[in-house]
């Protein structure tokens, strides 16, 4: 056995006297249960020499009005000694079974032996009645169908090992994993789109054979979760894109996630919220975004995706309007309009078609091979040339096939009229290597009222070929639905890309409208598409007149004989392709040249006559056979000079944006040396001109942009330095670009107050003369007054307001072109109010401190609160959820949840989470964790002096070292030492029973760490020292410093 530190030169003279101390003659028997009911009484030890065993017999009284029902048991917490034929408690103690219940004023004794281990045998017995565990089956209240689900068997208070067992009393059966363990498991039904409940009931059962059961239901919801990530759409790159989705389930939260699937790579902003945003990255080719929503309602997720096609930034000018060749007296030029440049998928067959007007209507066609940069693999297949139509198969995009990534084809046609006139465009195909949204493009048209068939025509791009079409006469009405007789056409092949229709005659501009739809061959399910278009029906108006065949003829000239001269005629309308035959009459007959040609030349040879030339022209179609004209030429003799002249100017008409329009002017006569001086006058709308070579004969001119037929006037002054000349020239300029119009895709906007959003990304001007002039404005409400950044570009920014309702905001959008052309459309965003944000935090109360750690013991009373950092929109409700630990019982669903601890065999943690819930469905939630200590009876320990009263223990006490019981209250040994070289004695000991508390605060947290302490030595050196050791076991602070193994932890 250890000495204690003082003692040892008593050691040799109490050896026996320690060895009879060992063994008292009497039992401690002083507690009963806590009702007052159960008592306890000890006979005085004996010995029993035959099985070397102490024992003692312990009697239980049943003082109780009444019978007490078992079992019972006796637990001996002494662990100095072996109980012979005991079992041992869920807590390590040692106990003996009593009869199963005593009756009203029963006694029941039993026999007690001991095997003496080490150290004093001193023992405190104390019967047990037997109470049930605390059961709780914790199940999550709420759950999506389809998801896994766990439950936890939360026990407290059980004695002995536990054996469980779940089973399922209501609705649809489910398989149960884990249902005899503490843990369960299975994964919810399917609903049928009804909530359904499932019951379940846990069984528990201790070591005693006594079982506890608890009930809990699972509420299973159907997973009616719906996301929607937006229409998919096409925007120009540079443009700042605002997305907006929705998501509804029945959960009551709503969490937004935006990412990125595929595409360039961009930085989306607000992504997790239903509005988020980025700017179209630069491309060069068509090139596809998959952006995808991901939303959560609390309960369950879903997803959905949407498509943006980032298109090249257009250039704004009249480049855009197609290719146009105009003869030198042509009034209606040869046009050209190639199908627009499509993105088509691979493995498709696409038809080209392109449409030619003015001209003189005869003509032929000329495709060429599509142009690529894929290389061999990426060779189409192509054919037939069939007039205005041409068919191109793409190729494959599989593995081995086409796989060069971003191929254009560039596919080339040229038509030329009768009269040798050509115009050509280009249509560029994207081939795209996954499916890409069917659209449909249906331009606007203008015709003139009847007889003469028009047509309208429809292009899709996007999903798979071959389409089917399908059109409809939607407009205009008598009331919604009812078409106006007056206006009704009957469409021809109205199952084809073009259909056809007569005009209907009208009294002034009408227009008639036309719904095509077009499906693909989408397997297993077609796409399908709607395209609306108009078709305006002009009074009295033809696109491409015929004009009147006429003839003009200069007026009467004069000719030295021997000079000769030029007679120049100009034929117009009818049609182009014109003959000519001149001859002269009367006087002696002049020398001719150039007789079947418009201008003739002419000699006089005789003086003072007088010949009449006649000019017959005679137009391509026949129809009327000829025009004819007489020019006098009056044959004069060469008295002196001509006076100074210049003939007319014939009428030069052009399409808008023809560089290098040359007119020219001719003069006779005079001195014969000329100077020329050209000038503009402002005509035609248009106010300056840049005119080329004006000091020549031949001047030249750009013919501006229009947007109505214009006819310039140019004024040229011909000196000879004798006398001057002006005459007027006149360029008529044709309008020849597309209407300004303005393109709408995607849909409204519905965004939260206080978020920023970009107006005008599905807004797009095309047509008109470019570049474009934008001009934003608030059209509805008048209030709030919404501030409109960048106002002036295409792409302006708004903040939505402060609105206490939903509120819809419009927005209208007007584009000017360079010509003055306006357009005005209007785009609504819907203003949500903002929902204040939710957030609380859970805090402990009444806890105890040891350390870092937050604990209980059992017994203790400890309560959590809650506080909102972030409020919400009240009322609040309230839900409280324990997720691991023995059971506190019901928590309640107030903003304080409190709770008494309940016993525990051992340290063991605790998580309980509150959830709390606003009035407008937001949901936070918060959790608390701590420790449970587990239940530590007192021991037997020294108890000697009076530190109060700085009483130290004397010798005898420490070498004796009789032990005292430790109240439960206060179960630890401590050893308080205080060493100080002024006082006598020097180092003095103080032995007692402290609490947890104490036992943490002096001894772990202020000595466990000292080596001086932990190694106490009086002969140390040190002038002061002070050491409290606490420790916990059967008189464990018998020596100065107690066993390691004892000394206290948390």
């Amino acid at each position: 056995m250890r000495i204690p530190i003082f003692r040892h030169w008593l050691a040799a003279a109490l050896v026996a006297v320690v060895g009879l101390l060992q063994l008292p003659s009497t039992a401690r028997a002083d507690w009963a249960d806590a009702s007052g009911f159960l008592s306890v009484s000890a006979t005085p030890r004996a010995f029993d020499m035959a099985t070397k065993q102490v024992f003692s017999y312990v009697t239980v009284t049943n003082n109780a009005p009444g019978a007490v029902t078992g079992p019972l048991r006796l637990v001996i917490p002494t662990s100095n000694f072996t109980v012979v034929g005991a079992g041992t408690t869920a807590d390590g103690k040692p106990y003996v079974n009593l009869p199963n219940g005593l009756a009203q004023g029963a006694s029941a004794r039993v026999r007690v032996s001991f095997t003496q281990q080490r150290g004093a045998l001193t023992f405190t017995t104390r019967p047990e009645r037997y109470s049930p565990p605390t059961v709780t089956a914790g199940l999550p209240g709420t759950v999506p169908e389809g998801t896994p689900v766990t439950g936890t068997a939360l026990v407290s208070g059980a004695q002995g090992p536990l054996s469980y067992l779940w089973t399922q009393t209501s609705g649809p059966a489910v398989v149960l994993t884990g249902d005899t363990t503490a843990t369960l498991g299975f994964t919810a039904p399917t609903t049928g789109g009804t909530p359904t409940t499932l019951g379940f009931t846990l069984a528990v059962t201790d070591g005693v054979g006594k079982t506890t059961t608890a009930t809990a239901s699972v509420s299973v919801q159907p997973n009616d979760i719906v996301v929607d990530a937006g229409t998919d759409r096409q925007v120009y790159a540079g443009l700042t894109v605002s997305l907006h989705g929705t998501g509804s389930g029945p959960g009551t939260s709503d969490i937004f996630t935006w990412t990125q699937d595929s595409g360039t790579a961009v930085t989306l902003t607000n992504a997790g919220t239903a509005n988020a945003e980025f700017v179209a990255p630069a491309v060069t080719v068509p090139t596809n975004l998959v952006l995808e929503l991901t939303y959560t309602d609390g309960l369950t997720t879903g997803t959905d995706q949407v498509t943006i096609a980032v298109l090249p930034q257009p250039t704004q000018s009249s480049a855009n309007a197609p290719l146009i060749v105009a003869g030198a007296t042509q009034q209606q030029p040869l046009v050209l309009v190639a199908q627009p440049g499509a993105q088509v998928s691979g493995g498709t067959t696409e038809t080209l078609t392109a449409v030619a007007s003015g001209g003189d209507g005869h003509y032929t066609w000329e495709w060429k091979k599509p142009v690529h940069t894929g290389g061999a693999a990426c060779n189409t297949t192509d054919g037939p040339d069939d007039g205005p139509q041409f068919q191109v198969t793409l190729p494959g995009t599989g593995t081995g096939q086409c796989e060069a990534a971003n191929v254009t084809y560039k596919v080339g046609v040229i038509v030329t009229d009768g009269a040798g006139r050509q115009a050509e465009d280009v249509t560029d195909l994207w081939l795209n290597h996954a499916a890409l949204p069917l659209t449909i493009q249906a331009p606007a048209a203008a015709v003139s009222e009847g007889p003469k068939p028009a047509t309208v025509a429809a292009t899709a791009s996007g999903g798979t070929g071959p389409y089917t079409y399908a059109w409809v006469q939607t407009g205009p009405e008598t009331s919604p639905g009812v078409l106006d007789p007056a206006y009704i056409v009957t469409l021809i092949d109205p199952t084809t890309t073009t259909p056809s229709f007569v005009p209907p005659p009208v009294n002034q501009d009408t227009t008639l409208t036309f719904r095509v739809t077009i499906t693909d061959s989408t397997s297993p399910t077609p796409l399908s598409a709607t395209r609306d278009m108009n078709v305006l029906v002009r009074n009295g108006f033809a696109l491409t007149p015929t004009l009147p065949f006429s003839l003009q003829v200069p007026p009467a000239v004069s000719v030295i004989a021997g000079t000769p001269v030029k007679l120049g005629a100009v034929a117009s309308g009818g049609t182009p392709g014109y003959t000519w035959s001149w001859g002269c009459t009367g006087g002696t007959a002049p020398t001719l040249s150039g007789q079947t040609t418009s201008t003739l030349t002419l000699t006089g040879n005789a003086a003072s006559e007088t010949l009449t030339c006649t000019v017959q022209a005679t137009d391509s179609a026949g129809t009327p056979a000829s025009k004819q004209g007489s020019v006098q030429v009056n044959v004069l003799a060469t008295p002196g000079p001509l006076p100074l002249a210049v003939p007319p100017i014939p009428r030069i008409y052009v399409d808008e944006g023809t560089a290098g329009v040359t007119v020219t002017a001719a003069a006779t006569g005079g001195t014969g040396t000329y100077s020329y001086s050209w000038a503009f006058v402002p005509s035609g709308g248009v106010n300056s001109l840049t005119l080329t070579g004006a000091l020549t004969n031949a001047v030249r001119l750009d013919a501006p942009l229009v947007d109505a037929q214009s006819a310039l006037n140019l004024q040229v002054t011909v000196t000879d330095g004798a006398s001057s000349v002006t005459r007027d020239a006149w360029v008529v300029v044709n309008d020849i670009t597309p209407p300004l119009e303005i393109a709408l895709t995607g849909g409204p906007l519905t965004v939260t107050a206080g978020q920023t959003v970009h107006l005008g990304s599905g807004l797009t001007p095309r047509g008109g003369v470019g570049p474009y002039v934008y001009s934003w404005s608030q059209t509805a409400p008048a209030t709030p007054a919404v501030d409109i950044t960048d106002g002036t570009t295409g792409n302006p920014s708004i903040v939505a307001p402060t609105v206490t309702a939903s509120t819809p905001f419009t927005f209208a959008m007007t584009v000017t072109d360079s010509v003055g052309h306006s357009q005005t459309v209007s785009e609504t965003v819907t203003v949500n109010p903002a929902v204040p944000n939710l957030a609380v935090v859970a805090r402990l109360q009444g806890m105890g401190s040891a350390g870092t750690e937050l604990f209980f013991n059992p017994g203790q009373a400890g309560s959590i609160t809650t506080s909102l950092t972030a409020p919400g929109t009240g009322p609040y409700t309230y839900k409280w959820t324990q997720t691991a630990g023995p059971s506190l019982g019901n928590l309640g669903t107030g903003a304080t949840a409190s709770f008494t601890v309940p016993d525990a065999t051992s340290t063991v943690a605790v998580t309980v989470q509150v959830s709390v819930t606003d009035s407008g469905g937001k949901v936070a939630s918060s959790s608390v964790d701590f420790n449970i200590h587990g239940f530590r009876p007192g021991k037997p320990c020294v108890v000697c002096g009076d530190l109060n009263k700085q009483i130290a223990c004397n010798d005898m006490e420490l070498v004796i070292a009789d032990l005292t019981q430790c109240p439960d209250a206060t179960p630890y040994c401590m050893n308080d030492i205080v060493q100080n070289a002024s006082l006598d004695p020097a180092v003095a000991q103080y032995k007692r029973c402290v609490d947890e508390v104490e036992c943490d605060s002096l001894w772990y947290q202020a000595t466990s760490d000292e080596p001086l302490c932990l190694n106490f030595d009086p002969a140390n050196g040190e002038d002061t020292l002070i050491c409290h050791l606490c420790c916990w076991g059967d008189a464990c602070n018998v020596d100065t410093v107690p066993p390691v193994e004892t000394l206290y932890r948390p």
